[in-house]
């Protein structure tokens, strides 16, 4: 899959979405049963990558592997969370990161780089722990949008990494192969 060189950001996005996919049906992928697993193992990961990024020298291929974890997490809480299936998840997410980075353009990931994508990364996950205090919304953040944002800057750092998330978008609409 490193080999592959996408022509543009929704292909990039794509590629490792599928990706995920394919490594949540795969055997031995470990089970995370609920919600609650889900949650309990992105804190732990995104401690580790926290260490990782701004603590030590960091290995981008742990650092990958430790954000695709992360994004298989999030797409299965939401999953959850949302009442849908993992294709429908990973749709929902693709179309939200294509949409975002319309808005947004790349400057507000490429000014602070992998460093800004764990802050933001954390953000959303302190939000999810203060969501799961209230059992609900809080204003307008319902809980599925924080495991589609966790799910969306994982899949933004792996993109980055790899040196894709620079790649202009494509003018016309383009889809995951799960869609």
């Amino acid at each position: 899959m490193k080999d592959i060189k996408p022509q543009n950001w929704q292909s990039a996005a794509s590629v490792i979405l599928d990706s995920c996919y394919d490594m949540t049906t795969s055997e031995g992928f470990y089970a995370m049963p609920d919600q609650e697993a889900c949650f309990e193992f992105v804190l732990k990961e995104l401690d580790d990558v926290i260490q990782d990024v701004f603590h030590s020298n960091f290995d981008e291929e742990l650092l990958e592997e430790q954000f695709f974890e992360i994004a298989i997490a999030g797409i299965l809480g939401l999953s959850y969370t949302a009442d849908i299936s993992r294709k429908k998840a990973i749709r929902t997410i693709f179309e939200t990161v294509v949409a975002k980075h319309k808005m947004y353009g790349s400057g507000n990931i490429a000014r602070f780089a992998l460093p800004g994508i764990v802050i933001r990364l954390n953000d959303k996950v302190e939000r999810l722990k203060n969501l799961k205090q209230h059992n609900g919304p809080v204003l307008f953040e319902p809980i599925q949008d924080t495991w589609l944002d966790i799910t969306g800057y994982s899949v933004i750092a792996i993109m980055w990494i790899r040196d894709w998330f620079l790649l202009e978008m494509k003018a016309t609409k383009e889809t995951t192969s799960l869609i």
